[in-house]
């Protein structure tokens, strides 16, 4: 809605429609928990979580120093 005018949109998901939390579960695990397994997690010392519902994550990580390859 710009300066008041209200235009009508074809493409996306609705906002609330129950197929949003499904795409967006979707599309998390194979592009947001698989990199955190196989590539974020792995870089650093002592323990890293995700956790996740439907859209919204929290990184919880113990340390944020690297580990030296």
């Amino acid at each position: 809605m710009e300066e008041g005018k209200k235009y009508k949109i074809d493409n996306g998901t609705p906002h609330g429609g129950i197929i949003s939390p499904v795409l967006a579960n979707v599309y998390f695990h194979f592009v947001l928990d698989l990199w955190f397994e196989k590539k974020f997690r792995k870089q650093f010392k002592g323990q890293a979580y995700i956790v996740r519902y439907t859209d919204d994550f929290v990184l919880l990580i113990e340390n944020l120093l690297f580990k030296v390859k």
